[in-house]
This record gives structure tokens, sequence and C-alpha cells, in this order.
């Protein structure tokens, strides 16, 4: 286990447990952002709703939109109309528990030390995911809240 999720656990409380895929199975909407990732916080900016989609086999696919989604329904029909976009094969996998590398076409493109939230934070409640940048990248920490299989 990395440093930094040993660290995210302390922090969290005794419960936090290191996320793996079946942790993230589901369609997660963005709760909380703080990122010193300039990119990253202009297009939360302009599209500040966010939905994330983890198949087991590791299949994601990110939607970000200046709309919210009326239902779970519409959410997964804009997933799959923005995959078909993309053209990429996204995948997640997880080296160790706890470390999140996010690939796309079999080439690493984020790493995230991940945890499961076990109690309630100011910006984070039981069940969120919390993404924290791994070390040596722009700092960032999300929390993605489940919203549905």
């Amino acid at each position: 286990m990395s440093l930094a999720v040993l660290l995210a656990t302390a922090l969290l409380g005794q419960d936090a447990e290191p996320c793996q895929l079946p942790d993230l199975v589901g369609v997660w909407e963005l709760a909380a952002l703080e990122t010193e990732n300039a990119q990253t916080a202009e297009v939360i900016r302009r599209a500040p709703h966010e939905w994330i989609r983890f198949r087991p086999d590791g299949a994601t696919v990110w939607l970000a939109s200046n709309q919210s989604r009326p239902s779970l329904d519409v959410i997964h029909a804009d997933l799959d109309a923005a995959d078909k976009i993309d053209g990429g094969d996204w995948r997640a996998g997880f080296p160790q528990p706890g470390r999140l590398i996010l690939s796309r076409d079999g080439r690493p493109m984020e790493a995230f030390d991940c945890v499961v939230a076990s109690g309630d934070e100011p910006d984070a409640q039981v069940g969120d995911l919390i993404l924290t940048s791994a070390p040596g990248l722009v700092r960032t920490r999300r929390v993605q809240r489940r919203v549905g299989p």
C-alpha cells in the first residue's frame, strides 16, 4: 500500500478502506473537488456536472456537462453517447489496493490514491469515493458519490 493511501486512511479515520475495482462499479457523480490543476478547474468551472461510470471489467467513461441530468437512465444514455464519441478504450485498474490507474488504450493517463469514506467528512459521506492525486502529480482531491448501478 502506498504511503499516500496510508496517510489518507489515517486522515479519514481507522475505518476508511483502500478502493478496489468492485468498490467502483456503478455511476458516480462529482460531489466535491479541490485541485491545483488549472485545466481540471477550468473544465469543472464550465461544466460543473460530472459523472463517471465504472464497469466490472474496468471499462470507464466520463462525462462533464453544464446541465444536470433528470434521471439515471438519461445519465447512462449520455455516458454511452460520450463513450462512442471518444472512441478510446478507457480502463480502471489497480496495481495495488488503493492505487487507481485510469488508462486510455493501454496507456496510463491518471493515477489516484483511492479510499472509500467510512464516516462523514466536511465534503464526503459514508460510501463516497475519495480520489487523491498520486504522489508526484498536481494536487487534486475528488469526492465521487454513487448515483446508481
